[in-house]
């Protein structure tokens, strides 16, 4: 069924879907920062994170590979799988996670949500086509917006931990994780357009979190103290709902929107996630909101949304 046969209602339930999964994922950064003030290490949230959220994508990955056979499956799609499990997944994953150590969670999320105009980008150079000064203008817009908030960070850290060195370290490092992530939109959309978003996901997650899970024992064993290693107490409750408010739930919310409304209109609904990253930090962690960030936010919005719609226009011709 094509979009312009689709229903209203479901058109509306799924753009309130991916809203709520952009706010949801946006709410991740909060308990991190929750963690590592208790203690925990970059290596110990994500190991959790993955331990708590694997038996879910694990049954859905089995529940889901029952339609298909094993000839179905090329050696192509997995060294795709491959690629976006580790590359697109765990490497993002632990480099967005790292940047939490130095930068605000509204820096963060706005750098990690400019990954729409590095796949416009990609998707051009892969096509040996260069960018159309529409999408030029929309990549100039939401680094502009970037560059907002990164320049006020800068100008305002004056402690060890907020220094201009630690700032851009932390830039850099979300950074490379929207390029890595963008390079997993790129390199995901033959897999899921074969096999179905349910069996990628649940295949994908399983092999992030073997090489998480191998990544964070190596750190252990170098550490040679687990007791440090492991969350104790409260810090544990920080763990269970970046795993369940932060990863499942808006996995399969997500989804489900890119299964009524498609993914130019989840990815224009997704515009959310830094806006709602700031409400979220201002209001639980007390970081600032200045008129740079709110500069900030427009420039990214206006940029992504122009992306997007360019490419829905193009699409339909």
């Amino acid at each position: 069924m094509q979009l312009s046969e689709t229903p209203s209602k479901p058109i509306r339930s799924g753009i309130l879907l991916a809203v709520g999964g952009a706010i949801l994922f946006s709410s991740k950064g909060i308990f991190i920062k929750y963690a590592y003030a208790d203690g925990l290490s970059t290596e110990t949230v994500m190991l959790f994170r993955m331990l708590l959220s694997l038996p879910v994508f694990l049954y859905i990955a089995i529940k889901s590979s029952k339609a298909f056979s094993r000839s179905d499956i090329t050696r192509r799609d997995i060294m795709a799988a491959l690629y976006c499990g580790i590359f697109g997944y765990y490497l993002s994953t632990w480099l967005s996670f790292f940047s939490l150590h130095f930068i605000s969670v509204q820096l963060e999320r706005i750098i990690l949500f400019s990954y729409p105009a590095l796949v416009v980008l990609m998707a051009a150079i892969a096509a040996r086509a260069w960018p159309t000064r529409r999408m030029g203008g929309a990549a100039l817009l939401t680094y502009l917006g970037v560059a907002s908030v990164f320049g006020y960070e800068l100008l305002a850290g004056n402690t060890e931990q907020a220094s201009p060195t630690n700032i851009a370290l932390g830039a850099a490092s979300v950074g490379m994780a929207a390029v890595f992530y963008a390079s997993y939109v790129l390199a995901s959309k033959s897999l899921i357009t074969k096999f179905g978003s349910a069996l990628f996901t649940g295949v994908t997650m399983s092999i992030s979190a073997v090489a998480i899970g191998m990544h964070s024992l190596i750190i252990a064993f170098s550490e040679q103290d687990m007791a440090t290693f492991l969350p104790a107490g409260n810090s544990f409750i920080p763990l269970v709902m970046i795993a369940v408010l932060g990863t499942i739930i808006p996995s399969f919310m997500l989804a489900e929107a890119i299964a009524r409304v498609g993914p130019e209109r989840t990815a224009i609904s997704g515009t959310m996630g830094p806006v709602a990253a700031a409400l979220i930090a201002v209001t639980f962690l007390g970081e600032a909101f200045t008129v740079f960030h709110a500069l900030s936010l427009v420039l990214c919005t206006a940029g992504i949304v122009l992306i997007t719609r360019r490419k829905s226009k193009t699409m339909k011709e």
